[in-house]
């Protein structure tokens, strides 16, 4: 890892440092966020940004004496000790205004009067593990079937690159909106459909790989000492597929992000009322003008995180296999 770190530039540390950085921010997301992201006040509908901390007004119980056996005590505390119902005893108790501290609303409220902020900050965990999820769903399928169709060639390669050219052949949007509405919204749904649609350009490129190394010469005498196939799949294949392996995850979260976005900005991803990117800039397209940071923040966010994992996955690209430096696809 230290090693790794020296060879990549400032650039591709720099994306490092902030994928870790989000990568933390998602998993640190309940101690974050001031406010719970799905309480919803009609009273805090499209507020505007406060400071850090605002005085909030709030009514206090009088006691009934501030000396005496009674000192402390309110109305309200003893109608509930002698029996009578909580909403009965606070009913008509004498009041006082006074103000409490709470936590602001650093980036305002949507129109649920939802804190965007908190909104924002779990955003980044349930974007980033749909699009982890659907990434690693993708990448072992497509593992297995570039693995099998390289190594073995002949009918099983003709076959399985027959499949992977039916999927390369639909939009892979178009694809992924087909399966949401057929399966209905929900997480899995989208992991799922994210999955299907990103598997078959992952099988192709391993296949390029796997088609170099079976005519390797460690793999030729792995097999003429008998190995299984199995075995020299396991132990000479998979092993020197991995740094292209790393490149492929690293890039392709950036599509997996994106479509997850596309698929809640269109309706199709999960429910509406739980915070992801997309879904919140869906919910601030109506208030571009009055309101436009409902749609600017989590845009921008996405934005981020794209850019981010593109250039770090250009950067290991060049770091982990220089021979295709500038040539992706060769």
């Amino acid at each position: 890892m230290t090693e790794l770190w020296h060879r990549l530039s400032w650039t591709g540390r720099l994306s490092l440092l902030g994928i870790l950085l989000l990568v933390g921010v998602a998993l640190a997301a309940p101690w974050l966020v001031p406010h719970d992201p799905l309480e919803t006040d009609p009273q805090r509908r499209l507020a505007r940004p406060t400071g850090w901390w605002v005085e909030v007004p709030v009514a206090v119980q009088e006691p009934i004496e501030k000396d005496g056996a009674l000192a402390g005590r309110s109305v309200a505390d003893l109608l509930a000790t002698a029996g009578v119902p909580v909403h009965l005893a606070t009913a008509a108790v004498p009041t006082r205004p006074s103000t409490v501290w709470k936590p602001g609303f650093w980036l305002g409220c949507d129109q649920y009067g939802q804190d965007v902020f908190s909104r924002l900050v779990y955003g980044t965990r349930l974007s980033l593990g749909i699009g982890f999820s659907a990434r690693l769903f993708a990448l072992t399928i497509g593992l297995v079937v570039g693995l099998l169709a390289g190594y073995f060639g002949g009918w099983t390669d003709w076959l399985l690159m027959r499949l992977v050219d039916i999927f390369l052949a639909f939009p892979s949007l178009l694809l992924a909106i087909a399966i949401s509405m057929v399966l209905g919204n929900g997480l899995l749904t989208v992991i799922l459909a994210i999955a299907v649609v990103g598997w078959a350009e992952t099988a192709r490129i391993v296949r390029s790989q796997a088609l170099e190394l079976r005519s390797a010469e460690f793999v030729l005498a792995a097999q003429a000492m008998g190995a299984s196939h199995a075995r020299i799949i396991l132990t000479h294949l998979l092993p020197n597929c991995l740094p292209l392996i790393i490149v492929i995850f690293a890039m392709g979260m950036a599509t997996a992000i994106l479509a997850e976005a596309s698929l809640s900005f269109l309706g199709l991803g999960v429910d509406p009322a739980l915070p992801t990117w997309g879904g919140m800039v869906a919910a601030g397209k109506d208030y571009l003008w009055a309101y436009p940071t409902l749609a600017i923040y989590p845009g921008c966010c996405i934005a981020l995180v794209v850019i981010l994992f593109n250039v770090l996955g250009d950067e290991l690209r060049d770091v982990l296999d220089p021979g295709r430096k500038g040539n992706w696809l060769a």
